[in-house]
């Protein structure tokens, strides 16, 4: 166990670094880094005031990150929205501590090799700043999955409520991000041809997203619908990589900058793990049981989603980071005992311990000569640049008004967030706007729908604030007549980098 705490204390720390960076921890990250965690925890701050995803506002994604926010939310409700948003990313560093310790207490009846390996490996995932740093959705998933793995898997037979649980677990990660519907199913389809115990984690997946999707969706069904499923499906983001350059994120040896001149190079790496993978499962299948297959098709499949989704970001790197860490140390451990079997003129216990050894000592120098300094620059490059708008935004715009904005962690850092009284509006992701009106396309698209510029437009008469990351940004559904009306009605009050402040003008005339 103190294997497993260190190997997440180490997780932990590098989570918590970039949070020391100046304005890393209170303020705003940089574009793009810095606007999903806006999206997420202004949702849950909607939430506790009564304001609700799909029928109050737009929201693209699955209801299970709302209900996760909301702790950090009701911090923020005691105290202010600031402390929310600082809340929510130190909230999610410690999930991502948490991730790389689970990782090692699944691999542990594999021995200390694949508990230091595996949990090693995502600890020093270089992408995982990209998720934890800009409070995505991804960490979040991971807890819930590697939680119903170490529930339902760690024992030869688990009992029927350790398998509801186990299957409530991964039931409510398919409620926080659809795409990891796959590795959800599979859990239950690792218990085959035991049905009883495959249905009862499949009782328990059905529970764990339906109840959480059920209170939301029924307020609105079928925007929740149409928002979650039928838009997600649609959308064509502009983060559309090759294949290699996919693999470059997947295996953490560039960032998106890098990814076109490694392409190559992520190819032949992905090949040798490949062919090192099967070699250790199809060689000798003796010692492997459910958790075993189940880490490996549970890694082909999330692996082949990420392939072949139409858009890539490199947070998305951090889904196939747990469980290829996990697959990493399973293929390890067998290779160690490998070893051991086949020079059967010493003893393989002997042997399987030198190997440990051998490998853990390559390891740890690799991790602190190159792997180590790696991590913390690439961490360093999502935070630089951070910057805290909140004394102009609080300069300029009464507490209570009602603010509309395209980026609200620029409201939420300033405590403009939340309005005085009901009917204000509630836009909460005016990217997610944009794909869901404007037929997939990310902004700058195509000339806008008019009734997506009449959504901006109503918005704009019931403001009395507005705050742009910079003025007439792009990612509000611009036409010649809402930027003539804009103009008209709201004066530019306050111009910072990354933060422009609009004061409404009822009685201005042209």
């Amino acid at each position: 166990m103190a294997l497993c705490c260190l190997v997440g204390a180490l997780a932990l720390g590098l989570a918590l670094y970039p949070l020391t960076l100046p304005d890393a921890l209170s303020g705003v990250h940089p574009n793009p880094s810095g606007y999903d965690d806006g999206v997420y925890v202004g949702a849950a701050i909607r939430l506790i005031h009564g304001v609700l995803p799909y029928r109050d506002y737009l929201f693209l994604q699955p209801p299970g990150i709302v209900v996760l926010m909301s702790p950090a939310a009701l911090v923020g409700q005691l105290v202010n929205t600031d402390v929310a948003l600082v809340t929510a990313r130190l909230l999610t560093a410690l999930v991502t501590g948490a991730n790389a310790l689970l990782v090692a207490l699944i691999l542990r009846p594999r021995g200390r090799l694949a508990m230091i390996v595996g949990g090693g490996a995502l600890a020093l995932f270089p992408l995982s700043a990209a998720a934890s740093a800009q409070d995505e959705l991804e960490p979040y998933v991971i807890l819930l999955l590697l939680l119903a793995v170490l529930v339902g898997l760690s024992r030869p037979r688990p009992s029927t409520r350790r398998l509801i649980v186990a299957g409530a677990l991964a039931g409510f990660a398919v409620a926080t991000k659809l795409p990891v519907v796959l590795p959800s199913a599979l859990l239950s389809l690792s218990f085959a041809p035991d049905w009883r115990r495959a249905r009862a984690v499949a009782k328990g997946a059905l529970a764990g997203f339906v109840l959480p999707c059920l209170f939301f969706f029924g307020w609105a069904p079928r925007s929740a619908l149409r928002e979650v499923f039928l838009d997600q499906l649609t959308r064509h983001d502009a983060g559309a990589f090759s294949l290699g350059e996919r693999l470059v994120m997947i295996f953490g040896i560039g960032g998106a900058g890098a990814a076109p001149g490694r392409a190559g190079a992520a190819v032949a790496l992905s090949v040798l793990f490949a062919v090192v993978t099967g070699a250790a499962y199809l060689l000798n299948r003796s010692g492997l049981g459910r958790l075993e297959w189940y880490i490996l098709a549970a890694s082909l499949v999330v692996l082949g989603e990420l392939l072949a989704a139409h858009e890539f970001y490199d947070h998305y790197a951090y889904l196939t980071a747990a469980l290829l860490a996990l697959l990493l140390g399973t293929v390890l451990s067998r290779v160690a005992e490998g070893i051991g079997r086949r020079r059967g003129q010493l003893n393989g216990a002997r042997w399987r311990v030198i190997g440990a050894e051998l490998l853990l000592g390559s390891a740890s120098l690799v991790a602190v000569g190159f792997g180590l300094p790696h991590v913390l620059a690439f961490e360093r490059g999502y935070v630089n640049n951070s910057f805290n708008p909140a004394k102009p935004i609080d300069a300029a715009i009464a507490p209570g008004l009602c603010v509309t904005s395209d980026q609200v962690s620029l409201t939420i850092v300033a405590n403009r967030f939340v309005p005085s009284r009901r009917g204000c509006p509630a836009v909460i992701d005016a990217y997610g706007m944009f794909i869901a009106n404007d037929l997939g396309h990310p902004p700058p698209g195509v000339p806008p729908p008019q009734s997506f510029v009449s959504q901006w437009y109503f918005d704009f008469v019931r403001s009395r604030a507005v705050v742009m990351r910079a003025p007439i940004d792009p990612y509000i559904a611009w036409n010649d007549a809402l930027i003539d009306y804009f103009n008209l009605k709201y004066q530019l009050v306050s111009q910072t980098p990354g933060a422009a402040v609009y004061l409404h003008v009822p009685n201005r005339r042209a």
